[in-house]
C-alpha cells in the first residue's frame, strides 16, 4: 500500500513540477493569451486578430477565459495526467455578422479530452487523436 501511495506521490510531484520537461507544466499554459490560429484544418491567418478566438488560463483557480472572436467566456476545466476537459463555458450572447468561427471553437472545447503544450504552441485533441485546434501565444 505505501509503495503505491509513493507511486502516486511521485507522479503528482513531477506533474506539479513539470517533470524532467518543464515546458508541460501547467504554469505554461498560464504564461500566455493563447490565440487560436486553426480550427480543424481551417486557418485563421485571413482573420484580423481581433476577431479570433483567445484562451487566458488560471490554473490556480482552474478556470479560462477570453474571446470567442465575437463574444466573451468564462469556465472551469481540469488539467491532470490523464488529460484536459473543460467544463460549461459562460458565454456573452452579443449578435455578430459571422459566428462560424465562435461555433467551432466552442465545439472544439466541448469535445476535448487531451490537450498538447510547451512555450510556443497549444493544442486541443479529441478522444480520437484528432486534432481540434492550435493556439500560439498572443502578439500583443
Amino acid at each position: 500500500m505505501l509503495r503505491i501511495l509513493s507511486v502516486f506521490a511521485i507522479a503528482a510531484l513531477m506533474y506539479g513540477c513539470g517533470s524532467s520537461d518543464s515546458s508541460k507544466s501547467a504554469a505554461t499554459l498560464d504564461m500566455h493569451t493563447w490565440e487560436v490560429v486553426q480550427i480543424g484544418a481551417e486557418g485563421l491567418e485571413l482573420v484580423p486578430e481581433e476577431a479570433r478566438p483567445t484562451f487566458k488560463f488560471d490554473s490556480k483557480t482552474m478556470k479560462v477565459s477570453g474571446s470567442t472572436g465575437c463574444n466573451t467566456y468564462s469556465g472551469g476545466y481540469d488539467l491532470d495526467l490523464t488529460g484536459m476537459r473543460f467544463g460549461p463555458a459562460a458565454v456573452t450572447k452579443k449578435a455578430c455578422p459571422e459566428m462560424t468561427i465562435e461555433t467551432a471553437f466552442l465545439d472544439a472545447m466541448s469535445k476535448t479530452v487531451k490537450v498538447d503544450f510547451d512555450n510556443s504552441m497549444l493544442k486541443l485533441i479529441d478522444a480520437s487523436g484528432l486534432e481540434l485546434l492550435e493556439a500560439v501565444p498572443q502578439s500583443k
